[in-house]
């Protein structure tokens, strides 16, 4: 498989150069808003860009603000992830997914670091997360670090209202993924061999894998 240069992107500088470092994060919720709770991913990322707005987002995508340059975010809020997006993600740093899960608690919130793995057929129309940082690191030679955020539903069934717990929940998601921003614009210093600008592992460590993902997908009927 011919691999493509990944997109330009403002990386890190060694220290003293003088030059700013800008770094990449991409929030992105996806889901089907007439499903129920499949709807909290894209809630909760229009949330959070509108709580950004201070950062000058126009049409989903936020430069650094004229004070802060350390860190750029742009928000994408879609049904459900394709393999189109590969290409952006190679160019970004970090990357924070957020969705319904079946089969967990109602209203619980969960985030674990992702890792890749190459579990989409190259005719498939749509994408996971774990298959969309393994076509990025395959085909455009980078992949950013990842977490997934999901919040557990109750209802999947035909409506635009969230499920109570569902909706009592959306205040710690949103705070889940300002939290992984935030550590991304301030890592902390006292780790010598963590590299700069990405936000610590969630605790307690709940590393997400193939099958993560596949226990949500296989309980969700299928979108419309």
């Amino acid at each position: 498989m011919e691999r493509r240069q990944a997109p330009k992107m403002s990386g890190p500088r060694p220290e003293g150069t003088g030059a700013s470092v800008t770094r990449k994060a991409i929030v992105i919720g996806y889901g089907n808003p007439l499903r129920g709770d499949d709807a909290v991913g894209q809630l909760v990322v229009r949330a959070v860009s509108s709580l950004l707005a201070g950062e000058d987002i126009v049409d989903g995508r936020a430069e650094p603000s004229h004070d802060d340059k350390r860190l750029a975010i742009e928000t994408l809020a879609c049904h459900q992830l394709t393999p189109e997006l590969a290409e952006r993600l190679a160019g970004a740093d970090l990357v924070v997914f957020i969705d319904a899960a079946a089969g967990a608690e109602p209203g619980s919130v969960m985030t674990s670091k992702l890792t890749a793995a190459a579990t989409l057929s190259p005719l498939a129309h749509r994408a996971d997360p774990h298959a969309l940082l393994a076509m990025a690191g395959g085909l455009f030679g980078r992949a950013p670090r990842a977490f997934l955020i999901e919040v557990g539903a109750a209802s999947f069934e035909f409506g635009e209202v969230l499920s109570p717990a569902v909706t009592a929940a959306l205040p710690k998601a949103i705070a889940a993924v300002q939290d992984l921003l935030s550590s991304a614009r301030n890592p902390t210093p006292h780790h010598p061999h963590r590299q700069a600008g990405f936000p610590p592992d969630t605790a307690p460590s709940r590393e997400s894998s193939s099958s993560g993902t596949g226990r949500k997908r296989e309980a969700r009927p299928a979108p419309d």
